[in-house]
């Protein structure tokens, strides 16, 4: 569906194909991108879909951009892919052993945060940086991160399931903030 400010239309999906659908959208003012499953990946260009070759078969679960040539792709088998507005290529990064599917991504001022079920990793324009591993023995063992989103790249949340931790008021899920040098509970 597409909304041009008074009301909604109908729009093409990038692939008719029953077996493969779109499960992640990341957009600017000039630029759309949609990923989905079998890794299709593609960016509206005017009225048509372009073909984004992501050079993988695996399921694509998060996309997100800070322009229409610096956009990030993550997938389910831990795969993070890079599109620079004439390809794309696989990037190396410090991604967990188990589950390493690349769950969703957020990012600010060139600054992008990415989450697996059990770390959070930090992209500075120049490499990576593990934040948080759940599996480090650092007192967070157990908890599972099912989502992120941020104001500034000092100002970071993810919403945790932590089983092991009831809370009163709150069950099992939390937020945790990060300031940019530490987590708090939230």
């Amino acid at each position: 569906l597409e909304f041009d400010g008074d009301s909604w239309s109908r729009r093409d999906p990038p692939v008719d194909c029953p077996e493969a659908y779109v499960v992640a959208l990341w957009a600017d003012a000039p630029s759309l991108f949609a990923v989905g499953t079998t890794g299709l990946a593609y960016r509206l260009e005017g009225p048509e879909w372009i073909e984004i070759d992501t050079g993988t078969f695996s399921p694509l679960q998060s996309v997100w951009g800070f322009t229409g040539t610096d956009v990030w792709i993550g997938a389910g088998d831990g795969k993070l892919i890079h599109y620079d507005g004439t390809g794309s290529e696989e990037v190396e990064w410090p991604r967990p052993a188990g589950d390493a599917a690349v769950r969703d991504m957020w990012g600010k001022d060139g600054v992008l945060f990415i989450i697996t079920a059990q770390r959070l990793v930090e992209w500075d324009g120049s490499g990576f940086s593990v934040l948080l591993d759940t599996d480090a023995g650092d007192g967070l063992e157990g908890i599972q991160i099912s989502a992120i989103w941020g104001n500034s790249p000092g100002e970071v949340f993810l919403a945790v399931v932590d089983e092991d931790h009831v809370r009163e008021g709150c069950g099992v899920q939390y937020l945790l903030w990060w300031d940019g040098s530490e987590f708090h509970w939230f």
